[in-house]
This record gives C-alpha cells, sequence and structure tokens, in this order.
C-alpha cells in the first residue's frame, strides 16, 4: 500500500497546476492531492490502485511535457515585450502560442481530474470532496498569510524597478511551487527565510550626499568604462534590499556626474559604490 502510494504521488503532485480551484469546486471535482493526502481515509481497492498507479504512469510524462511548453512560450514572450519598442503586432503572435500552449495543458489536467474521478465510488468522491472543504477552511488565515508576505516581497522588489537576483528568482519559484500545491505552511517558513535574507525589515544604508571624500582612482576613461561595467554586472548579484536602494540612489548621482562631463565625480562615486559591494550582502 505504501510502496504504490509513493510512486503514485508523482502523479498526484503536478496534475492539478494551472487550474482554476473556485472552477473545480463548482464542478465538484477531487484534486489529486487530496486522494493523495487521505489515501488510507478513502479505503482503495488494490484495483484501484493498480488503475491509479499505471495512470500515472501513463500521465505524468505528458502533462510534464506541456508544462514544458507553456513555461518555453511564455519565456519567449516575456523576451519579445523586453523589446524597448515592440508593437501589438509583434508581441500578439508570442502570446497567442502561449495561450494555446495553456490551453492545450488546461484540457489535459481537465482529462486527468474527471478521469481521477470516475476512478473513485461515489463514496470516496464525497468523502474526498468533505475532506477537502475541512482543510480549505483549515487553511485559509495561513493562506492568506502567506499571499499578503509574498506580495509584500514582490513590491519591495516592484519598487525598485530592477529585477531581482537570479538566486532570488529560483527561490521565488520554489516558494511559489509549494503555494500551488497548497503547502502553506513550507511556503510560509521560506517567506520568513527569504525576507530575512533580503533585509526586508533593516534600515536603508546610508548614501553620502557628498561623494568627495572617496578616491577617484584610475581616471582613464576605458578603465572608468571597466569599473562601470564590473560594478554594475556585480550589482544583479546584490540580494539585499537596503543595498540595492542605495546603489539605485548612487546610480542616479553617477547618471548626474556623466551628464555634466565630471570624470572625478563619476570616479568616486564608482569608488564608493565598489567599496559597498565589497560588503557581504
Amino acid at each position: 500500500m505504501k510502496l504504490k502510494l509513493v510512486l503514485l504521488s508523482l502523479f498526484l503532485v503536478t496534475s492539478s497546476q494551472a487550474v482554476d480551484l473556485a472552477t473545480l469546486a463548482r464542478h465538484q471535482l477531487v484534486l489529486p492531492e487530496t486522494v493523495l493526502a487521505h489515501a488510507s481515509e478513502l479505503d482503495f481497492t488494490v484495483e484501484q490502485e493498480s488503475k491509479l498507479k499505471a495512470y500515472a504512469d501513463e500521465m505524468k510524462p505528458k502533462i510534464n511535457a506541456l508544462e514544458t511548453t507553456v513555461r518555453d512560450e511564455q519565456s519567449k514572450l516575456e523576451q519579445a515585450i523586453k523589446v524597448p519598442d515592440a508593437t501589438v503586432e509583434q508581441a500578439s503572435p508570442q502570446l497567442d502560442k502561449l495561450l494555446a500552449a495553456e490551453s492545450v495543458l488546461k484540457h489535459a489536467q481537465l482529462k486527468v481530474l474527471l478521469e481521477l474521478r470516475d476512478m473513485l465510488t461515489p463514496e470516496q468522491r464525497e468523502k474526498a470532496l468533505a475532506l477537502a472543504r475541512k482543510e480549505s477552511e483549515a487553511k485559509q488565515p495561513l493562506e492568506q498569510r502567506v499571499k499578503a508576505k509574498a506580495n509584500r516581497l514582490r513590491a519591495a522588489f516592484d519598487e525598485l524597478g530592477i529585477p531581482p537576483a537570479e538566486v532570488l528568482k529560483a527561490k521565488g519559484a520554489g516558494i511559489e511551487e509549494r503555494v500551488r500545491g497548497g503547502e502553506f505552511a513550507e511556503a510560509e517558513t521560506k517567506l520568513d527565510e527569504l525576507a530575512k535574507e533580503v533585509g526586508i525589515d533593516e534600515p536603508a544604508l546610508e548614501v553620502p550626499s557628498d561623494f568627495s571624500k572617496f578616491e577617484t582612482g584610475n581616471t582613464d576613461l576605458d578603465v572608468l568604462k571597466q569599473r562601470y561595467e564590473s560594478v554594475s554586472e556585480n550589482a544583479k548579484d546584490v540580494v539585499s534590499l537596503p543595498m540595492l536602494k542605495a546603489l539605485i540612489k548612487g546610480r542616479d548621482a553617477l547618471e548626474k556626474a556623466k551628464a555634466a562631463e565630471d570624470v572625478d565625480a563619476v570616479a568616486r562615486i564608482l569608488t564608493w559604490a565598489e567599496g559597498v559591494l565589497s560588503i557581504t550582502p
């Protein structure tokens, strides 16, 4: 029994993603994670377990492939709209491809949900739905708290106007995966860890109003360009919000110095930024 349920979980974890839960509730469909979480209470027969495992083995790679296609099309759309002069005519075909891929995925997921429903007896379906409703009511306060914390983190980086470091994107994707899977307690723990890591509640770093106390260093134009590119590249890996806010203010001062063609001022600001970046984030 336990071995079969472990194998079954390979399928159950993936099959409900991207499906609207409100729609599922209206149509009285049983979510795969509900079946997995309450397998013992639902009293599967040996024949049901065998049928569920065979179906999991068949559908899991198909669903995974469709999910990969959706992610690929979404990435292509993101790249298309990043082009500064992108037009509706240029971006719309890629949007159509993404919507088409999502449609194929959702139809496949709906097929899985309907066929999963038909593998359960009426009594098992009713019991599963009752258990799901009970869980949903118990999770609601936690779910709302998780979403509020996630929105706060997202808003903090949106306010900066720059994309977060790749390591933060990866951690955010992992948290979203837990939320989609209904693992709200785990998601909240990871969100709290991430909030501490980025210093969301820490005070902002002080940015000098006058950079004249900093050394210029090498002011050769080619060297300054290399220093600027190095600072810009290293800043992409910064995860600390206080540090990023300070660097953005420094960037604004740098742009003013560049506009004034003040080479020494540019060099001094770069020296300050290099010092900031030398601090462990």
